[in-house]
């Protein structure tokens, strides 16, 4: 049935599924998350990042999203943002930056 290249089994729906690829591990946030309710500067690398609380990027590198860090533009709660990111500083809000 094919070569197991990840090794991990997850239920879907009832069922148990092996998972056969790294990258569905990551894109699902599978490896963690973190909580980020402060003015700091956080460094990492995170694939998604959902707003808890109206949030405000000061700071942020993000591969795929340009000027977001510049804009001053409130992300209402609930949106979720997906792409690459490395670096997340808050001027408000919360948000849960998902590895």
């Amino acid at each position: 049935m094919g070569e197991r290249l990840a090794g991990f089994t997850v239920g879907i729906m009832g069922r148990q599924r092996e998972l056969a690829s790294q990258p569905a591990i990551i894109a699902n946030g599978m490896l963690g998350a973190d909580y980020i309710a402060d003015n700091s500067t956080h460094d990492g690398y995170w694939t998604a990042v959902q707003v808890v609380a109206d949030a405000v990027f000061s700071g942020s590198t993000a591969c795929n999203i340009n000027g977001l860090a510049t804009s001053s533009a409130t992300i209402p709660a609930g949106t979720i943002l997906f792409g690459c990111w490395t670096s997340i500083t808050l001027s408000s809000g919360s948000i849960v930056a998902y590895q």
